[in-house]
Parts: structure tokens; C-alpha cells; sequence
């Protein structure tokens, strides 16, 4: 009994074997010359088996398409899966730490104040109420109120101005991240 083994240098890449290739696969066997190589007679392969290994082949070829495919969607689908993830973890990181009190609750209200421009107009920053306890309304300007609100996440603040409401959102910031993510990965 001869045993035919196979060894990849490469990876598999789709392919189509003949039915030419198997039936000379004898003749080049024997004309390696190889020591202990079988010879032509001890290596004949018949229709029948030569049908089976030609069908076995093609299966594996197609087996091997089907992999190059799900490869090449998963390169494909790589950016996006390392975008979500990305932010994904960031989410849980801020949400640990807000949990944690392991943030300054007036440098948040002092960074949305900044944006909201309010100059000197009285405005009232909304909170959540574990937030108004972290924060000192008298390090603030007179005209600057402050109320508790339990709507607002930890961590998120809520400006109203005469000019209208400015929202410093954890959440909203991060899909904001995760969509700019997205578009620079295409």
C-alpha cells in the first residue's frame, strides 16, 4: 500500500486540479527517480479512484474559496469591529470611573460653560443630584444656578443660557467618536 502524503509551503488558494494532473501524477512520480520512490505500475490509480480523489480536490478547492472568502470579509469588516470595540471599551472606562467619583464635577460644568459662552448672563447648570454634592456652587459666579435633576446621567451637565440649552453629554460624545471613527476608516 503506497501512501500519498501533502505538505503546504503556502497558504491554500483556490484552484482547479484536472483530471490530466491526476493521471500523470504516476508518470511524474516515477520520473523523479527518487530513491524509494513507487514506481508507475505501484501508484496506477484507476477511474473509479481517480473520479473520487478528482471530486474530493474540488471539494476541498471549494472549501478553500469559501475560507479566502470569509478571510477577505473579515479584513473588510476589521476597522468597523476595532472602531466599536475601541469605544466600547472607553464607554465602560468613563463609566467605571464616574461610578467611581473619579472625576471633578466643576471642571466638567467649567469646560461647558466655556463652550456655551455665556459671558456674564445668568444661566443654571443642571446636574445629577450625586453630582451637585461633588460640586461647590460658590466657587461659581453669582448668576450662575445650579439644580439637581435626576434625568441627567453622572458625569453629563445641562446648561441653559437665554440662548438656549447646551448639552455636555458622555454618551452623545462618544457615538459622535464612534461615528467620526467610522467615516475615517472607510
Amino acid at each position: 500500500m503506497a501512501v500519498l502524503s501533502v505538505s503546504l509551503h503556502a497558504p491554500l488558494r483556490a484552484g482547479r486540479i484536472s483530471e490530466f494532473a491526476l493521471n500523470e501524477l504516476p508518470q511524474q512520480v516515477s520520473q523523479d527517480g527518487a530513491p524509494g520512490t513507487p514506481s508507475a505500475s505501484e501508484l496506477s490509480v484507476d477511474r473509479e479512484t481517480s473520479a473520487h480523489l478528482q471530486s474530493v480536490l474540488e471539494n476541498l478547492v471549494e472549501r478553500t474559496q469559501e475560507i479566502d472568502s470569509a478571510h477577505q470579509k473579515l479584513e473588510e469588516d476589521l476597522p468597523s469591529f476595532a472602531v466599536q470595540l475601541a469605544v466600547g471599551i472607553a464607554r465602560e472606562i468613563l463609566r467605571t470611573e464616574i461610578d467611581a467619583g473619579r472625576y471633578s464635577v466643576e471642571a466638567i460644568v467649567r469646560k461647558a460653560l466655556a463652550v456655551a459662552s455665556t459671558g456674564r448672563s445668568s444661566c443654571t447648570i443642571h446636574l445629577h443630584p450625586e453630582d451637585m454634592k461633588a460640586c461647590d456652587p460658590s466657587r461659581f459666579r453669582s448668576n450662575t444656578n445650579f439644580e439637581a435633576d435626576p434625568d441627567i446621567a453622572r458625569g453629563d451637565v445641562h446648561v441653559a443660557t437665554p440662548q438656549g440649552m447646551l448639552v455636555h453629554d458622555i454618551d452623545a460624545a462618544l457615538t459622535r467618536v464612534r461615528e467620526e471613527l467610522f467615516e475615517a476608516t472607510r
